[in-house]
């Protein structure tokens, strides 16, 4: 069975059109879902892409979801990575209309393989930069200012911190470097 998607744009791809592209793709006008979610909310948070949700709930093992373009499936590459994913894992397949469906089992452990690696990577990268911000900051705190600010922290009443001691650094990184908690951490 063939459902389709449509997102409108900023840019202009009207529902009409999109809607005009699924139907000759033989998607049924009833099995449209529709989101006028153009961008990111204006308060900054995530979408709400409602008709993505209930199209993807609608699809069953060996249906295919059409969209016009690539670009419709979602608001960002993640995002329409994470969707294809949702579909395969359903056992359904993905479809630009005009291209050969794709999906199933075997997508769906490759969105996931490549999710993970992309975060392994990302972590790998972020490793170097943060080991030197640390490193850093170590070799500038003294073992005499690590003698002072612990008594700084074990003292309640004190609201002084890494500044006092002439270190540009913010209490968080202090406590962390002589291996003590933020008070709410875990």
């Amino acid at each position: 069975m063939k459902h389709g998607y449509v997102r409108l744009s900023k840019l202009g791809a009207k529902d009409a059109d999109q809607r005009a592209v699924l139907a000759a793709a033989g998607v049924e006008s009833d099995r449209v879902h529709t989101d006028d979610q153009i961008g990111k909310p204006p308060n900054g948070g995530p979408a709400a892409l409602h008709a993505r949700a209930e199209a993807i709930h609608c699809v069953r093992p060996g249906d295919v979801l059409l969209v016009a373009t690539p670009g419709r499936l979602g608001l960002s590459r993640e995002d329409i990575r994470a969707t294809i994913g949702q579909i395969a894992e359903r056992g359904g397949m993905v479809q630009v209309a005009g291209g050969k469906p794709f999906g199933g089992p075997e997508v769906a452990a490759l969105v996931a393989f490549e999710s993970a690696g992309h975060m392994e990577v990302e972590r790998e990268r972020l490793v170097p930069a943060h080991r030197a911000r640390g490193v850093t900051a170590a070799r500038r705190l003294t073992d005499k200012q690590k003698a002072t600010l612990l008594p700084m922290w074990r003292d309640p009443n004190t609201h002084t911190g890494a500044e006092e001691l002439g270190v540009k650094m913010s209490r968080r990184t202090a406590y962390k470097l002589l291996g003590l908690r933020v008070q709410g951490e875990r």
